[in-house]
C-alpha cells in the first residue's frame, strides 16, 4: 500500500524505469499470491479442500475417482469435501460429487451412513482428540474409498509478545513461546501460524503473517528463506515463508521459540479501512492504514497428525517448486502431494489447533 503523502512516480510508456517497475511489480504479485494461497490452506480448512493441488500426481491413464478432502480438528464441526475426477474430452476435470454413499465412523461407532445429497457434507460434531475417524465413500461404477487419521492430543506452551523498536508504520514485533508441554508421542509435527487482527466498528477481522523471521535451529528449512537484511538481533535475516515448521524427531528438543512476524497480508481483509485512489492508473490510498486498527496477534500452535503434516509440506513443496521453475515448464516434474485416501485422491488428516491472542504493547518501546 502506498501512503497518501507519497508522490506518485512520473514515468514515460516504455522506458527503462517504467519497464523496470513493471516487472518489480509482478513480481511482488506473484510473491505475494503464493504465499497467501498457502497460508489460509495453512489456516483454515474450507481453503485445505480445495482440490486442484492432487492434479500433479496424474498420469495420462489415471481412472475417473472420488476425491475426498477433510480436515478434523476438536475446535470445528465435521465438514468434508466430495468430488469426482472426470475425464471429458480427452482431459481431466473435477466436479462437485452429490448422491455419494457416505460412511463416516469415530473408532467402531457410527457417526453419519447415509446418502450425501450434497457435495460437501457437514455434520455438527466436534471431534474430540486421541479419536481414530474413518471414511468411506461409494458411488455408482467408481471405486469406493477409504481413509483413516487420528486427532493429535494439542500442544500447550506459554506465550509472550514483545516489541522493539522499529518504528510505528512497520512495528517489529518479537513473540516468544516456551514452558512447552509437548505429547510424548512419534506421530506428531508442531506448525505455528499467526495473524494479525483488526477491530474497527465493532467488527473483527484476522489477516496472515507471510514472513516469519527465526533462526532456532529446530526449524525445519524446508519453506525458509535467506539474504534478507537483519530483521532484529534475536531473529536474525532467515525467514519463513507462512509457518513455522518443527519435525517430530525435534520436539522433544523444544524449549523455547522467539520469533518475529512481518508483511501482514492485508488484501485478504473483508473490509476496507482506506479509501482507493487511481491517478494515471497508479493506485494510492488515503484515509487510516490497516495497521491503525490492529489489536492483537493470534499464534496458532497446531499439533499435526502425520497426515496433516506430509500433506501441508508436500503441499508446499509442490507449489513452491512449480512457481520457481515457471520457465522450465517442459521440462518439470512436480513433487506428488501426499494423499492417504484408497483408491482415490485427496486428504483425510487430523490437527488439533491451540489459539493465543496475543494483545499488542500500547507503544513500542526498545529492547535491551
Amino acid at each position: 500500500m502506498q501512503n497518501s503523502s507519497e508522490k506518485i512516480p512520473n514515468l514515460e510508456f516504455g522506458s527503462e524505469e517504467y519497464q523496470s517497475l513493471c516487472e518489480k511489480t509482478i513480481m511482488k504479485m506473484i510473491r505475494l499470491n503464493t504465499k497467501t494461497l498457502f497460508c489460509i490452506l495453512l489456516l483454515y480448512t474450507g481453503i485445505s479442500c480445495e482440490v486442484d493441488y492432487s492434479l500433479g500426481k496424474l498420469a495420462l491413464s489415471e481412472p475417473e475417482c472420488i476425491i475426498v478432502n477433510g480436515i478434523l480438528s476438536p475446535e470445528e464441526e465435521i465438514e468434508i469435501r466430495l468430488h469426482k475426477l472426470q475425464i471429458l474430452d480427452s482431459r481431466y476435470t473435477t466436479a462437485g460429487l452429490v448422491g455419494a454413499k457416505v460412511i463416516l465412523k469415530e473408532g467402531q461407532k457410527v457417526l453419519y451412513d447415509d446418502i450425501c445429497n450434497d457435495s460437501v457434507l457437514r455434520i455438527a460434531f466436534f471431534p474430540t482428540e486421541n479419536m481414530t475417524y474413518s471414511v468411506e465413500v461409494a458411488y455408482n461404477n467408481l471405486q469406493t474409498i477409504k481413509a483413516s487419521t487420528r486427532i493429535p492430543p494439542a500442544i500447550k506452551c506459554n506465550s509472550y509478545i514483545r516489541a522493539s523498536g522499529n518504528n510505528d508504520y512497520n512495528p517489529c514485533h518479537l513473540i516468544e513461546l516456551n514452558d512447552f508441554e509437548i505429547p510424548q508421542t512419534d506421530s506428531i509435527s508442531m506448525f505455528v501460524a499467526t495473524c494479525a487482527v483488526f477491530e474497527k466498528d465493532n467488527m473483527e477481522e484476522e489477516a496472515p503473517y507471510i514472513d516469519l523471521y527465526t533462526k532456532n535451529a529446530l526449524v525445519d528449512k524446508t519453506n525458509s528463506v535467506a539474504g534478507m537484511p537483519i530483521y532484529h538481533e534475536e531473529v536474525g535475516s532467515i525467514y519463513n515463508e507462512n509457518y513455522i515448521r518443527i519435525k517430530n524427531k525435534n520436539l522433544p528438543y523444544l524449549d523455547e521459540l522467539v520469533f518475529a512476524p512481518s508483511a501482514i497480508y492485508t488484501y485478504n481483509l473483508k473490509n476496507s479501512y482506506d479509501t482507493l485512489i487511481v491517478v494515471n492508473e497508479y493506485h494510492s490510498y488515503e484515509g487510516n492504514m490497516p495497521h491503525e486498527f490492529q489489536t492483537k496477534i493470534s499464534v496458532k500452535v497446531i499439533a499435526a497428525s502425520i497426515e496433516y503434516d506430509q500433506y501441508c509440506k508436500s503441499y508446499y513443496e509442490q507449489h513452491n517448486a512449480s512457481i520457481m521453475n515457471g520457465d522450465l515448464a517442459s521440462v518439470f516434474q512436480p513433487k506428488n502431494v501426499y494423499s492417504n485416501v484408497e483408491n482415490g485422491l485427496g486428504i483425510f488428516a487430523g490437527r488439533n489447533v491451540t489459539n493465543y491472542p496475543l494483545v499488542l504493547p500500547k507503544k513500542t518501546t526498545d529492547i535491551n
